[in-house]
């Protein structure tokens, strides 16, 4: 891996990790975006270096959420040991409780959908369509909350 494709598939990584892109979206950007800059093409063979990089920066968005996050998470962890004490849930404990979940029934989906979506997602044209699905449910989904608001 070259520096500059280091370079801009970190950047890719920060500017658009809380935007509902999928992570192996931003490297299929990153890499298109590093064959236009420099006029080369990347061999779609993935090594080893590029699976660390890849991990690399995974984690280091990971802490950043965790810095970010982290008087937030206190908050939640101290409270749900208290209730898992005192045997009564609470709403940081629930908040807890659909973190997780939701993360396993993530990770069991992503499992599932391992195999048909690899061979999907390494289409730049492709990703740019379930791209801008993702983006017209986004912008439905914020027309419905307002109008449910306004009837409230």
């Amino acid at each position: 891996m070259h520096t500059l494709q280091a370079v801009i598939t970190g950047a890719i990584q920060g500017l658009s990790e809380f935007l509902p892109i999928s992570s192996s979206a931003h490297i299929v950007f990153s890499n298109t975006i590093y064959e236009l800059v420099t006029g080369s093409e990347i061999q779609n063979t993935v090594n080893q270096e590029e699976i660390f990089f890849d991990i690399m920066v995974h984690l280091a968005t990971l802490i950043a959420v965790i810095i970010y996050f982290f008087k937030d998470l206190k908050i939640i962890i101290k409270d749900t040991v208290i209730a898992i004490k005192e045997k009564k849930q609470n709403e940081n404990s629930k908040t807890l409780l659909y973190i997780l979940l939701a993360t396993f029934i993530t990770g069991v989906i992503g499992l599932i959908l391992k195999k048909p979506v690899e061979t999907l997602i390494v289409n730049p044209k492709i990703i740019c369509i379930l791209l801008a699905i993702t983006g017209c449910i986004c912008f439905l989904a914020k027309k419905c909350i307002r109008v449910i608001k306004k009837s409230i």
